[in-house]
């Protein structure tokens, strides 16, 4: 019989991850289905598969172990890192992050996209302004997140409590950026001021 899953014990997982990368993250069940998710990209029509990213991404999971993460890149050139849900031994579902991208420049990438698959030409302003939204990463870093993934998916949430420091964060009634522009009109009048001095008394010869 198989056991039911506590999905609820991995919202913290996404919510930290979203937190620490500001990508897109999903929580699914083993069918696919959205559980939880933190989305700030909509994948543009014209480059959504037909049969979505999810389903994809599940089949290559359950053919492998459970300590693996995918690497996937669709037909788009657009990329996500997934890692399995699994409860003794049943594949139960997955985290994905993403969409991402590892090529650059953007408007090379999104003229081998229009051509490759004879997409509409009047996409291409609204495929650029897309892609060029992504996060771009390099192939290190696709590995560090995959393996963060992997250990932030086998530990259950510890219950946390932050130390404070014992000397206090100052605060100021001020605006920062108005302080700012105040303290650097300050420093440009006591500028001018020695200036006006030191020419004042080169005309006088008083140096």
């Amino acid at each position: 019989m198989k056991e039911n899953v506590d999905y609820q014990a991995y919202v913290k997982v996404i919510r930290m991850l979203h937190s620490i990368t500001k990508m897109d993250i999903r929580l699914s069940d083993e069918d696919g289905g959205v559980i939880f998710q933190f989305v700030n990209h909509a994948v543009p029509v014209v480059v959504q598969t037909d049969h979505g990213f999810i389903a994809p991404i599940h089949e290559v999971l359950k053919k492998n172990d459970p300590d693996h993460y995918y690497h996937y890149v669709d037909p788009f050139g657009l990329e996500y890192i997934a890692a399995g849900i699994w409860k003794n031994p049943s594949f139960s579902g997955s985290i994905l992050i993403g969409p991402m991208i590892s090529s650059l420049p953007v408007v090379d990438l999104i003229k081998d996209i229009i051509s490759n698959h004879n997409l509409p030409v009047g996409e291409r302003r609204t495929l650029e302004d897309f892609y060029q939204s992504l996060p771009v990463l390099s192939n290190d870093e696709f590995n560090d997140i995959g393996e963060l993934l992997i250990h932030l998916r086998n530990h259950h949430h510890i219950h946390y409590q932050p130390i404070a420091s014992e000397t206090p964060m100052p605060t100021s009634n001020h605006h920062p950026k108005k302080r700012f522009l105040d303290e650097n009109k300050h420093a440009i009048e006591k500028r001018y001021e020695y200036q006006n001095r030191l020419m004042d008394a080169i005309t006088k010869g008083d140096k």
